[in-house]
């Protein structure tokens, strides 16, 4: 018997394939079926030779042409919109638990309608990368998301080590620019020094 196709990952169209799961009869043989999670974050059980053969291309959710009111199906902003859903709604995307996983949600204004993150977010800019969350302990909703560029992304990370001294908060690389030192010497006091004395301690001569 041959070794079964294994297409785990793999993007068909508006579905990725998460996991084979079971087996579909018809009259002349058994097709075999895989779990598949939909850019818009619902969940298909879909027949393996129907995603290979370009039959089935989304859980249902990809309208025939002209069927959109908005017209921005193929647009950047479109496609943010359906990643943040995903991931924050459908327990089997791959990020749900950074996300969902964690109480991070979409707020109900922008859940249920592409229109709304549109009006409010607006255009991406060209030299913006991505949605940021200002907070990264809260969800998506207008007050909290800009359109971030590398810059911020970088700095808005859940792994950066946040401080707060006299009222002040920034991550470890802002406090060594305003310090004028480098992220590694600042680095470098915090394990031998108390917060307060490396947060006050400018450069030395």
């Amino acid at each position: 018997m041959g070794k079964k196709l294994d297409i785990t990952g793999l993007k068909f169209g508006r579905l990725t394939a998460i996991k084979r799961n079971g087996f579909d009869q018809s009259p002349s043989r058994k097709h075999v079926k895989w779990d598949c999670v939909c850019d818009c974050g619902k969940l298909v059980n879909v027949r393996l030779n129907s995603l290979r053969e370009g039959g089935v291309k989304s859980c249902g959710c990809l309208p025939k042409k002209g069927n959109l009111k908005h017209g921005m199906r193929q647009t950047k902003e479109y496609e943010t919109w359906q990643r943040i859903k995903a991931r924050c709604n459908n327990k089997n995307h791959p990020d749900y638990y950074l996300y969902g996983g964690i109480g991070i949600n979409v707020c109900d204004r922008w859940n249920n309608s592409f229109e709304n993150f549109y009006l409010d977010m607006g255009d991406r800019p060209k030299n913006k990368t991505s949605i940021e969350r200002l907070n990264t302990t809260k969800g998506y909703s207008p007050e909290n998301c800009i359109w971030a560029d590398s810059y911020i992304q970088s700095r808005n990370k859940r792994n950066n080590r946040i401080y707060t001294f006299n009222n002040k908060t920034m991550c470890l690389s802002d406090w060594a620019t305003y310090l004028g030192i480098t992220f590694a010497s600042l680095d470098e006091r915090l394990k031998k020094w108390t917060l307060e004395k490396s947060l006050t301690t400018f450069k030395e001569n």
